[in-house]
């Protein structure tokens, strides 16, 4: 790996656990469970829309989430 490969990588995951952070306080300010935060953010984007697209995107069981 070149020098500028490694810069960009590592700016990558500088800013992947920045966004990470963000999520994770909004997360706790919001008072939701991690499972009610992360569906709701799946919905929101419209990546899932029903129960079971959400626990499949997300690897949770059915009763995580009802």
């Amino acid at each position: 790996m070149n020098t500028n490969e490694h810069l960009v990588i590592s700016a990558f995951h500088k800013t992947m656990l920045e966004t990470d952070s963000i999520y994770q306080k909004f997360q706790k300010f919001s008072g939701l469970s991690d499972a009610e935060f992360w569906s709701f953010v799946a919905i929101r984007l419209d990546h899932c829309k029903h129960q079971h697209e959400i626990c499949s995107s997300m690897l949770y069981l059915p009763f995580v989430i009802n």
